[in-house]
């Protein structure tokens, strides 16, 4: 049975409204705020605003350690993925931190710097230019064919054409070395996984079980192992109706796209079936 819950599009667009509404009334009062005191204003903007970056960034961390370790708590995997997501938001609530800076840091001010020795011999971390460049390393995005970009591109446009990574979670396991995240789409007739091998030295074989799910009818496999092109095409090392298998070069992540013919539904049986069975690379 599936168990996924998706929120019906009135309902979304309705709580959507009531989240646009309440912030604009907590736009509304930031702006009296700032008007009755400015001091004030920056520096409850400052907490609310390390609160709600450490909960982004927090999230994020919570990603990258299930891509480490797996395991069924992978569930909640979707949850910290649209919570990280909100960082391009904070880079935008940043702006009033560094509108108040000189309302919020001692330092920013040059009398009270030339009176007080702490603050003199801080001054080559606790100065302007540097946090503004600090504030910038820290926010910057990836850098285009990176690393760390095309590992954001594995589950979002793998391919160039669209190929995403599914709406509905799949279960699975893998051996120490190796992780195997794997999704498929609301009628069952695509499959997408992801497989890391975090092994530099040694290669692993990944291999798919589609135990009741239907039969294979077309596979591809990417693979990215750090060359700046990104994914490349391979063939499958193994492929039957009910099986494929793939190779993982050391060091790499490659992404298994299937697609598949779901089973024929029994006369009188109600629908769900079981959730493909992804085996251990």
């Amino acid at each position: 049975m599936d168990l996924t819950y998706t929120l019906p599009a009135a309902e979304f667009d309705a709580r959507r409204s009531r989240a646009l509404v309440a912030g604009g009334v907590g736009l509304a009062a930031c702006a009296i705020g700032y008007v009755v005191d400015a001091s004030q204003f920056f520096r409850a903007w400052l907490i609310a605003y390390e609160l709600f970056l450490g909960i982004t960034l927090g999230s994020m961390a919570m990603v990258m350690i299930q891509h480490l370790s797996g395991g069924a708590w992978g569930i909640f995997r979707r949850i910290f993925e649209a919570s990280s997501r909100t960082m391009p938001l904070m880079v935008i609530l940043f702006i009033p931190v560094l509108l108040g800076m000189h309302e919020l840091y001692p330092w920013t001010h040059a009398d009270l710097v030339a009176e007080d020795h702490i603050l003199q011999s801080k001054s080559l971390y606790l100065n302007t230019p540097f946090f503004l460049a600090r504030a910038a390393f820290y926010f910057a995005v990836p850098p285009a064919r990176s690393p760390a970009w095309w590992a954001f591109r594995a589950y979002r446009n793998f391919d160039g054409q669209g190929g995403r990574f599914q709406d509905t979670y799949v279960p699975s396991r893998a051996e120490e070395g190796t992780s195997l995240f794997v999704s498929r789409s609301e009628d069952g007739k695509r499959m997408v996984a992801v497989a890391l091998n975090v092994d530099p030295d040694t290669a692993r074989s990944a291999r798919v079980d589609l135990k009741g799910c239907g039969v294979l009818k077309n596979s591809r496999v990417l693979t990215y192992a750090g060359e700046a092109s990104g994914f490349a095409e391979q063939p499958a090392s193994g492929m039957s109706p009910g099986m494929m298998e793939a190779q993982l070069p050391p060091y790499s992540i490659t992404v298994l796209d299937l697609t598949l013919e779901p089973p024929a539904k029994a006369p009188g049986k109600a629908s769900g079936g079981k959730a493909p069975q992804p085996a251990s690379p």
